[in-house]
């Protein structure tokens, strides 16, 4: 009962690649993958005596490009009153509303993966008479960057910010869909992929930052030894080795030993759907993802570590945490510890509701992974 998920580290590194030319990769809002130009200050132009607007910040940003890009070349068309040539198959569309000092841009092309390319500007008045800036560009697959400026009006420069004005923040921001506020003061931000974090709000201070609603509670430790359900693939082995520890399949946590498995049978596809006190109650087959009807050959209770996980590959940079929760410390990046993906099933030493403690098996590396981004869970393809 051989199983193969081999093919599955070619596709992931595929749609790692393909991704990679539309996502940036760091956690916050600002990071290296910014083009330059946009991460110095820039000139807002006004008409003398009178205060920027919109218009005004907006036309500093794009006017800053140095690469031609259609939706900010056509937004600076927009704004100046110009006509813009799109090709036939592309469309733009611009709403400029002055009254709230909004603007939303979008550059649609059909037929490729990120076909709508998204930018907003708003702004907030600070303390001094500054102005906060935010200018937002996603797509339909996730957040490129999001970058604020403190306008100075004695200086007329926008200046961007070092780190984004957030309190509480811990979230990996390519997986969220910003939504800068056209109405309101407040920040929202929502998944764009099935298995992404619970949408959030970051709330208006009024003096030029933003505190994450319900921290709290969203970045809480799951307690230990509480039982949950969960839903992710494993195996008892990692699966590029031949034979492995012996293994004992029990009809309780604890209970009966209904099954003993040998050194060299271990070849099976598990699903993990429920963990109590140290033990995992798992569907076991021959169907690499253990989904179609018919795949689970039966079920049973074993020791959670026995069991060893597939993480779901880099198509973002995410990281293993030295505490079960994202406001931790990050211990390392999974493509660090992948070992240039020759180390792609992890030991399994602990599991709690929505984390798995694991161990690395080429550099010895252990902390904490998200269940999301294992392998079999929701949204996850691998």
């Amino acid at each position: 009962m051989k199983t193969n998920l081999s093919w599955a580290n070619t596709l992931r590194l595929a749609f790692a690649l393909l991704l990679g030319l539309t996502l940036t990769t760091a956690a916050h809002a600002q990071d290296d993958d910014t083009p330059a130009y946009f991460l110095r200050p820039l000139r807002v132009q006004t008409a003398a005596g009178k205060q920027p607007g919109i218009v005004d910040f907006a036309r500093a940003f794009v006017s800053a490009d140095q690469q031609e890009y259609a939706l900010f070349s056509a937004t600076l068309a927009r704004i100046d009153g110009r006509q813009f040539k799109l090709p036939q198959d592309e469309q733009f569309t611009c709403l400029i509303d002055r009254p709230n000092g909004y603007l939303h841009a979008v550059h649609t092309i059909e037929g490729i993966i990120n076909h709508d390319q998204v930018l907003e500007v708003c702004y907030w008045r600070t303390d001094a008479d500054h102005r906060l800036v935010a200018v937002n560009h996603y797509s339909n697959i996730g957040t490129i960057f999001l970058l604020f400026y403190d306008y100075n009006p004695a200086t007329g420069l926008m200046t961007p910010l070092a780190q984004p004005p957030f309190q509480d923040f811990h979230e990996l921001l390519r997986e969220l869909i910003v939504q800068l506020p056209r109405q309101g003061k407040d920040i929202h931000m929502k998944s764009w992929w099935d298995g992404g974090p619970s949408p959030l709000t970051l709330r208006w201070d009024g003096h030029g930052t933003f505190t994450t609603v319900g921290a709290a509670e969203r970045y809480r430790q799951p307690a230990a030894n509480q039982p949950t359900t969960c839903d992710f693939i494993a195996h008892f082995k990692p699966e590029e080795e031949t034979s492995g520890d012996p293994v004992d399949l029990y009809d309780a946590p604890g209970g009966k030993v209904i099954r003993h498995l040998g050194t060299y049978d271990l070849d099976y596809a598990l699903r993990v759907k429920r963990v109590e006190n140290g033990w995992a109650y798992i569907d076991y087959g021959n169907d690499p993802l253990m989904m179609g009807p018919g795949s689970s050959e039966g079920s049973a209770w074993v020791r959670s570590t026995t069991l060893y996980v597939l993480p779901a590959g880099p198509v973002y940079i995410n990281y293993i945490y030295d505490e079960p929760t994202r406001a931790a410390r990050h211990v390392a990046t999974f493509n660090e510890a992948m070992d240039n993906i020759t180390d792609t099933w992890w030991k399994v030493l602990e599991i709690r509701k929505g984390w798995i403690k694991i161990r690395t098996n080429h550099l010895g590396i252990t902390g904490w992974i998200e269940a999301r981004f294992l392998c079999g869970s929701d949204g996850v393809d691998c």
